[in-house]
């Protein structure tokens, strides 16, 4: 009777052992914090920033948001930014152009990986531009402010959403992550 009483209290430690909440996928991969105003409103998102991929032009920094029920919904993401402080002109480029210009794009996301509306930077509106103010060692400090609008090639869009997204006063700290 006291090895089944023993089994019992070994599993029951087991089990809640095994059931700590795991912690959300975004801690995984992002380190530190960003805010800004978009269209008016504060915004704040989950930053990440890895090494430019397949040519290694500079970095990329990825501000993700998630809502409350832990649904990827937001990305803002610059790309083949110098990896040293300065002021980077953002400009219309694709991540895998290999050139050297840094460029953004911003996009919504429904059910939590299906692309919702994606947005085209566009010039006129503000300087387009991200800026690291400090590093040190993989830890980055900067600011940053976009303008977009939405590219309505690809449908079904949401009629709901703006045509234009704007973003100022950004500000980030966030470290470059080791892959």
């Amino acid at each position: 009777m006291k090895s089944i009483l023993y089994s019992c209290v070994f599993l029951a430690i087991c089990l809640t052992n095994s059931c700590d909440k795991e912690e959300p996928r975004w801690q995984k991969y992002h380190w530190g914090e960003a805010t800004a105003t978009k269209n008016g409103i504060f915004w704040e998102g989950e930053p990440r920033c890895v090494i430019n991929k397949p040519y290694s032009q500079g970095i990329d920094i990825i501000f993700d948001v998630y809502n409350e029920k832990n649904f990827h919904r937001e990305d803002l993401f610059f790309f083949k930014i110098k990896n040293g402080t300065g002021n980077y002109s953002i400009t219309p480029t694709t991540p895998h152009n290999v050139d050297s210009l840094s460029g953004a794009s911003y996009g919504t996301l429904i059910d939590d990986g299906t692309s919702g509306d994606s947005y085209d930077l566009i010039a006129g509106i503000i300087e387009n531009k991200l800026t690291i103010d400090r590093k040190n060692g993989d830890e980055i400090w900067g600011t940053f402010q976009a303008a977009f609008v939405k590219d309505k090639t690809y449908l079904p869009e949401d009629p709901t959403a703006p045509d234009t997204v704007i973003f100022t006063n950004g500000k980030f700290h966030t470290k470059l992550l080791k892959e």
